[in-house]
């Protein structure tokens, strides 16, 4: 992961005008410009723009350079790239170069690769698969070395000619593919995975195999679907890794990699797009979380990104926060209030993402005007920015999560149960944000490092291994709680059912292990039976609804970061309790960091407590316990 700190980050126009044109307009919305997208796309490209950027503490865009037209044809639009680039360079901006990973315009790409269409990904019906149906867009086979290759001379183009900084990989997943060299890839994966395939599959030999139709399924009962899924799994890393490394070789190592893998957005899960954070390769710096979970209050329930934070925080790499708001007839808008846009930038800041904005550079579709024009809106982000540059040792890679509650990710859960296993690890992750228990991520390999302060959770894990089974039971005899919600331990990793008549009285006779239903999870049950088992080594704060998250900086002091969801009035009455594991007698005073305004009304510390009771909180704070 790239250790450059104090990242602020702004969308400057990603697709050139060709895409533009191209794409028309089958709805309005706020990414169809119509016949105001040139002359705002002129403006985007002036110094006028890029040095407003500069005062608002921007140092970090990503604009047009490869939609996938074909390199010679972009090279007219790329131009501009390479002047806007060099006019940011004058401000210290650095410049990310939007890539398309996802698809080819073949109607003008076919001219320099007349051999387009080995490239091309084959559907199921021996068709060439297209991007979200755009019948001009054909996307690529990861499997595809000419398609690599390709690659690799854009980016290098892109490194040398235009001088960019970084590129933004957009559509870096990897849906299915039916072509030849495909089918005979997956059928080498089976081969070195498996000397006995009769044992697992009931046949002979993998020599007359063939990938299984994609479907959307619930649960995963096919031995060979679940080990298709994980080769395709393999294959997208695989991929990321060869594209990003070339890209750090290429640039000696200065380039940053930015992509979008449409990961984690409710209904695409890893069967549909391949991509699987645990094996982001530490070649990737940033990944987008392009969703719908803009933090809002909806419908009395948190909507966050805080899934995806943990994710990065756990898996080494930066988020990228660019979900919307919707209107009230479900389309996309930008945020328009004060404490919509707070929200938004103290949420990625405090829980280790990217400060940034995906809409001040956008079209106001009126001439040449972008919302940074609009009154107040600059100022907003300029004074957050301003705050988060001059405090930076309070939210930059340094500080690490520290909390004693973790949450199990288990990619075969995540595969073989996309309906339940991975929803509810995301259900879970959601309701631990909304009731402001500070928690990280722990995978298999983390297991056996836990101890008796430390409680695991596992959620509905209906499939895993003999190995992680027994190590369940290990950690547990060895005093790490843990809290099993939903179903735990049905099949094995080859989608075969175990004999619950051992594994239940074995979970059972253990005092350490807390088994929750499935009804218990749904009504949320589990989290009063989690706060009792944590009760004197934990965060509280009062009144509920606010989020928290704990770290420790450089100097091993404890911050704790509290966000306000519900921040259109101050709160007159804020009261944090911290005890335990947290405190250990190594507290003597606490100093707060707010970019608003707050006070405190009174604060009392002993050797395994610390009260404090604040007034005037508005969207959030840090205490730093000193």
């Amino acid at each position: 992961m790239n250790d450059r700190k104090g990242v602020i980050w702004a969308y400057w126009g990603h697709e050139p005008m060709d895409h533009l044109r191209r794409m028309g307009n089958n709805s309005e919305s706020i990414f169809s410009l119509g016949e105001c997208a040139e002359p705002w796309y002129i403006r985007l490209h002036s110094e006028e723009m890029i040095e407003k950027a500069a005062k608002a503490s921007i140092n970090t865009i990503y604009t047009h350079f490869f939609k996938g037209f074909g390199l010679e044809h972009e090279k007219e639009e790329m131009e501009k790239t390479c002047e806007l680039t060099r006019i940011a360079h004058k401000y210290n901006i650095k410049v990310l170069g939007y890539c398309q990973l996802g698809s080819l315009y073949y109607e003008t790409a076919i001219d320099e690769i007349p051999d387009l269409k080995s490239m091309a990904r084959i559907n199921q019906d021996g068709g060439i698969d297209t991007w979200g149906g755009a019948y001009y867009r054909w996307s690529p086979c990861f499997n595809s070395k000419l398609f690599k290759k390709y690659m690799e001379s854009v980016i290098e183009y892109g490194v040398e000619h235009v001088k960019l900084d970084g590129f933004h990989f957009d559509n870096s997943y990897n849906q299915a593919c039916y072509c030849e060299n495909c089918q005979q890839e997956f059928r080498d994966f089976l081969k070195k995975s498996f000397t006995n395939p009769r044992e697992v599959f009931g046949i002979t030999s993998f020599k007359n195999v063939r990938i299984p139709p994609y479907r959307q399924l619930s649960e995963v009962h096919d031995p060979l679907y679940i080990w298709w899924l994980e080769y395709r799994r393999q294959l997208c890393a695989k991929t990321h890794n060869e594209l990003f490394s070339f890209v750090k070789a290429v640039s000696n190592d200065k380039a940053e990699v930015l992509h979008n893998p449409a990961f984690p957005r409710k209904g695409r899960t890893v069967n549909e797009i391949a991509f699987e954070p645990s094996l982001s390769p530490d070649k990737c710096d940033f990944i987008f979380a392009e969703n719908g979970n803009f933090i809002q209050i909806k419908d009395k329930k948190l909507v966050s990104q805080v899934e995806a934070f943990k994710l990065g925080q756990k898996f080494g790499y930066k988020v990228f926060d660019s979900s919307w708001p919707l209107d009230l007839n479900g389309k996309h808008r930008n945020p328009e209030t004060y404490e919509e846009i707070m929200r938004f930038i103290c949420q990625s800041m405090i829980f280790g993402g990217l400060c940034g904005s995906q809409w001040i550079a956008r079209s106001t579709k009126k001439g040449d005007m972008a919302r940074i024009d609009i009154p107040g809106q600059l100022d907003i982000l300029s004074n957050i920015f301003k705050y988060f540059i001059n405090n930076l040792e309070l939210y930059d890679e340094n500080t690490k999560p520290y909390n004693n509650i973790k949450l199990l990710y288990y990619p075969l859960n995540c595969m073989a149960s996309p309906e339940k296993g991975f929803k509810t690890f995301s259900d879970v992750s959601e309701k631990l944000a909304s009731e402001g228990v500070p928690f990280s991520l722990a995978t298999e390999e983390d297991m056996l490092k836990l101890n008796e302060e430390q409680v695991l959770i596992l959620p509905e894990l209906k499939y895993l291994t003999e190995n992680l089974y027994q190590k369940v039971i290990e950690i547990a005899k060895k005093g790490c709680k843990i809290l099993i919600i939903g179903d735990f331990g049905i099949y094995n990793e080859n989608v075969r059912e175990r004999d619950l008549s051992r594994i239940l009285p074995e979970l059972e006779k253990e005092k350490n292990i807390f088994l929750v239903n499935s009804k218990s999870n749904i009504d949320g049950e589990w989290i009063n039976i989690l706060r009792k088992l944590v009760f004197e080594n934990t965060v509280i704060v009062e009144p509920c609804g606010m989020m928290v998250e704990t770290a420790k900086d450089e100097n091993n002091k404890l911050l704790i970061h509290i966000l306000n969801p519900y921040n259109n009035e101050p709160l007159n009455d804020v009261n944090i309790h911290i005890s335990g594991f947290y405190i250990k007698g190594k507290t003597k005073n606490i100093k707060l960091y707010t970019p608003e305004s707050i006070e405190c009304k009174s604060y009392e510390i002993s050797y395994n407590n610390v009260d404090i009771s604040l007034t005037g909180l508005k969207t959030m704070v840090t205490i730093a316990l000193e």
